[in-house]
């Protein structure tokens, strides 16, 4: 969900709304053979019917909505296997421990989203009080939310994140074919495009296929370069 919605807290609540429906449903039709794929999938609906109901129009609602169609979207979630499941795991262990967040602020964000520990608990693990560990929950996962966090090759950027663009760096040679696909536009900054560096908008990256794509665009070039 996390990957999904691009947003910690959006999709904590969510998966927290699926539980509670499980904990109703489960009883009475049985446990279903995939659990982890059914909440995921009822999680999903959740924002999707929160989404209708509130009519947000926020970004982060807009590229699970109009990325696919519905039943393509469930379709997905319905059928994910084990090897899908902790390649999302593996996904979010790399981004709770990134090493654009200090290391008190990996263990915290990998102890609560990974280790499911709670805020008092961690609070008792390091000696600290509550109102503190909350506000360094909090300023984590804003930063990886909205500070463009990049993965880098070498010390050199070859993908990242802002909001909910998709940063690609593929080089001067394949700038323009990198920009030629659809949503992509040029990175701006000054007032002046940044030749070799492209955003992806989420309508643009809908698939696992192309998502692997673009990242592999940018580690070629970063690996390219000489490490600093």
């Amino acid at each position: 969900m996390i990957r999904f919605l691009r947003d910690f807290d959006a999709a904590e609540e969510a998966i927290q709304e699926a539980f509670a429906v499980a904990l109703v449903r489960w009883p009475v039709d049985e446990v279903p053979q995939n659990p982890a794929a059914w909440i995921t999938t009822t999680a999903y609906r959740k924002v999707i019917d929160s989404a209708r109901r509130d009519q947000v129009r926020d970004q982060k609602y807009l590229i699970i909505a109009t990325s696919q169609s519905e039943d393509d979207q469930f379709t997905m979630l319905d059928s994910m296997d084990d090897s899908q499941l902790r390649d999302d795991w593996l996904r979010l262990v790399f981004t709770c421990c990134h090493p654009a967040l200090n290391m008190e602020s990996r263990v915290t964000l990998t102890l609560r989203t990974l280790g499911g520990l709670s805020i008092t608990e961690i609070s008792q693990a390091f000696l600290v009080p509550e109102p503190p560990m909350a506000q360094r929950l909090v300023r984590a996962k804003r930063k990886i939310k909205d500070a463009g966090i990049c993965f880098m090759v070498g010390h050199n950027m070859a993908v990242g994140v802002t909001d909910a663009d998709l940063m690609v760096r593929p080089g001067p040679l394949n700038f323009e074919a990198v920009l030629a696909l659809p949503y992509a536009r040029p990175i701006d900054f000054t007032g002046r495009p940044m030749k070799g560096f492209v955003y992806v908008e989420p309508e643009g990256i809908t698939t696992d296929t192309a998502l692997a794509a673009l990242v592999e665009q940018g580690t070629a070039f970063a690996c390219s370069l000489p490490a600093k």
